[in-house]
């Protein structure tokens, strides 16, 4: 016979399964419950410092995010790209640290100080749906 409170092994099981489903429900393991795909315009911000931050406002996730080098001649070259699919990229990102969830298509380069920068955000359509110029 088991004894204890009035529930029993029964109510002893639910406040299990209560407190499982809440730790769950905590959790920010975007694996678990990917945010929803952001589909632009995004108003994307830089944040200085070494290295600098991109946010933006908008609850969502993008897919993919690149940065480039923007030379004053000649085209631009590809310095960091991160992608995640489905987009589970979120708001904020700091350079060079691979965001939960997404994969390093292009490691990071070295940013020159003094250099132009451009970092583009996309959508799981490959739409750039924000961008933003900064100099490190």
């Amino acid at each position: 016979m088991i004894r204890g409170s009035k529930f029993g092994l029964t109510g002893g099981i639910a406040r299990c399964i209560v407190v499982v489903a809440l730790v769950a429900a905590c959790s920010d393991d975007n694996a678990l419950d990917p945010a929803r795909e952001c589909f632009g315009p995004l108003a994307l911000t830089v944040v200085s410092g070494t290295p600098p931050q991109f946010t933006w406002t908008a609850p969502c996730a993008v897919a993919r995010l690149a940065v480039f080098e923007v030379p004053s001649v000649g085209a631009s070259q590809l310095a960091w790209d991160v992608r995640s699919d489905p987009p589970r990229i979120l708001s904020p990102v700091r350079y060079g640290e691979r965001p939960g969830g997404a994969t390093e298509a292009q490691a990071p380069a070295a940013l020159r100080p003094g250099g132009t920068y451009q970092v583009r955000v996309y959508n799981a359509a490959e739409v750039a749906v924000g961008s933003a110029s900064f100099v490190p």
